[in-house]
């Protein structure tokens, strides 16, 4: 019994000691929210911008090889590294 009313003030005195937020700390937790909700995506973003650029940089030296095949080899491969690369960036910003 005195185990389940020591419990009770203990409990009582957590739901007392606890304040309210104000309407503006309320629109600072929620602005903040909504800002590392944006940020989320960010870095995702960033990799995936990266990833297009390396194979851009790919195509156009696929264009200095002199044998076509070389360069058909070429430029598969970094399709498929690209597809690959793509693939771990959406499982990082899901």
């Amino acid at each position: 019994m005195l185990k389940k009313l020591f419990l009770l003030t203990l409990l009582g005195s957590f739901l007392i000691g606890c304040a309210n937020l104000t309407e503006s700390q309320l629109k600072a937790v929620n602005d903040y929210s909504e800002a590392t909700d944006k940020y989320s995506d960010y870095p995702s973003a960033v990799v995936k911008g990266y990833i297009d650029i390396q194979h851009e940089i790919v195509v156009l030296r696929s264009a200095l090889k002199s044998d076509p095949e070389t360069a058909a080899d070429f430029l598969y491969s970094n399709i498929e590294e690209k597809r690959q690369s793509e693939k771990k960036c959406r499982k990082i910003g899901s």
